[in-house]
């Protein structure tokens, strides 16, 4: 989705700004810690007790694919407790979980920031509870939904660092699939819905995006699962002490 020609840049920032939602939260969330990349600045802030034990190194990767003459980016993430942390850092790495997707030219109006990259991975640091407890409500996406067992084992791992109340992660995983069964984009604000490609950057197994290949049945079918209750009994099986 490209400007009109007659937008001037003033008023294309402002369209992206009010209308799409641009920058996003997660938009914002990546430019701050890109800005600070090390946490030892939060050490006062947070009381952390040993700031080089108490965080996580996150690789955040964007990949620039033509998929049948359409280009898409994704943007994944996977993250890695300090050499110092209490629990074994080699065994303890992340899955690698999808942070976004869009589905255009990284020109379009309706392309997040990341898409204009120069280069393609970015490394920050984040302190070890407040992103485990983040990378929790990230297997809540239908992003991640969308992949076999993905948000099963995203949950697991949170669970190394911080507890979680069941009902209220278990309840998240059912909307988001739901709201993927049926093709809405989750967090995607309502404006998103009236532009494909906005929509797809939440939502590439959308059925309603146009040009992005429905990936639900390929990666297992969300919609099922949450219709028999599975998905919920699936978070609940994992929050068991």
């Amino acid at each position: 989705m490209s400007a009109p020609n007659s937008l001037t840049y003033a008023e294309r920032e402002t369209y992206r700004r009010e209308v799409l939602n641009i920058p996003s939260p997660l938009d914002e969330w990546l430019l701050s810690n890109e800005r600070s990349p090390r946490i030892a600045f939060l050490k006062v802030y947070l009381m952390l007790g040993d700031v080089e034990a108490e965080y996580v190194t996150c690789r955040v990767d964007m990949e620039h694919d033509l998929i049948a003459g359409i280009e898409t980016y994704r943007l994944y993430i996977v993250a890695k407790p300090s050499p110092r942390s209490l629990h074994s850092p080699e065994r303890q790495l992340s899955p690698r979980a999808m942070l976004a997707f869009f589905a255009g030219g990284k020109d379009d109006i309706a392309a997040p920031p990341w898409t204009q990259w120069t280069k393609t991975t970015s490394i920050f640091q984040q302190p070890v509870g407040t992103f485990a407890t983040l990378f929790a409500r990230m297997a809540t996406w239908p992003l991640n939904l969308a992949q076999r067992n993905l948000s099963a084992r995203m949950i697991m791992w949170s669970r190394i660092f911080v507890i979680f109340n069941e009902t209220d992660i278990g309840a998240a995983i059912a909307d988001s699939a739901a709201n993927l069964r049926f093709g809405y984009p989750g967090e995607a604000s309502p404006a998103s819905r009236e532009h494909p490609h906005a929509q797809a950057q939440a939502a590439p197994a959308s059925p309603t995006c146009p040009n992005v290949p429905n990936r639900t049945n390929e990666t297992g079918d969300v919609g099922r699962l949450s219709a028999s209750g599975n998905v919920t009994r699936t978070a609940r099986k994992y929050f068991a002490v």
